[in-house]
């Protein structure tokens, strides 16, 4: 039991009197510890929920690929597509290795009709993606590599269906 100074008065009362016993001031009831932890720590915890999920509206809104919710591409379809040909020309557009994914969608109207993504063995830390697209006559696989992330999507191989 502790002795605090009445706020009307000043004269010295015990922290556990209800009332001064000079002047029946009621004394301010006191806040828990309890109470002040969570008056700091919740508008701290809002703040941070707040901007993770601003954060990821932002990234969601990214046009890669690996975020782009597509049907996958079975690996029959990639023994499908065994033929790896330098370049191909499909609806009069040729395509080459070394195009990026921007480039690719901004000069091409190709329908992606799978895709799948996965760990390149090769370079640790880089990401393959084959995905499959559809032209007017003609449906081809295109192996696309990221070597660091983030980065571009790059082509690096061409496949058609072996006939």
């Amino acid at each position: 039991m502790a002795l605090v100074k009445c706020r009307e008065c000043g004269n010295e009362m015990s922290t556990t009197a209800a009332a001064c016993p000079k002047c029946g001031a009621v004394a301010p009831k006191q806040t828990s510890p309890l109470t002040k932890v969570i008056a700091v720590l919740l508008p701290v915890a809002i703040l941070l929920i707040y901007f993770d999920v601003g954060s990821r509206k932002n990234e969601a809104s990214i046009p890669a690929p690996a975020l782009v919710s597509r049907p996958a591409v079975p690996t029959a379809h990639l023994e499908l597509y065994s033929k790896t040909v330098p370049s191909l020309t499909v609806d009069g557009k040729r395509i080459t290795p070394g195009i990026t994914h921007d480039e690719f969608l901004s000069r091409f109207g190709f329908e992606r009709i799978g895709q799948e993504t996965k760990a390149d063995p090769m370079l640790p830390g880089s990401l393959l993606l084959f995905a499959r697209y559809r032209g007017a006559k003609q449906q081809f696989l295109i192996e696309w590599r990221r070597e660091r992330d983030p980065g571009p999507y790059v082509i690096t191989a061409i496949r058609v269906p072996s006939s």
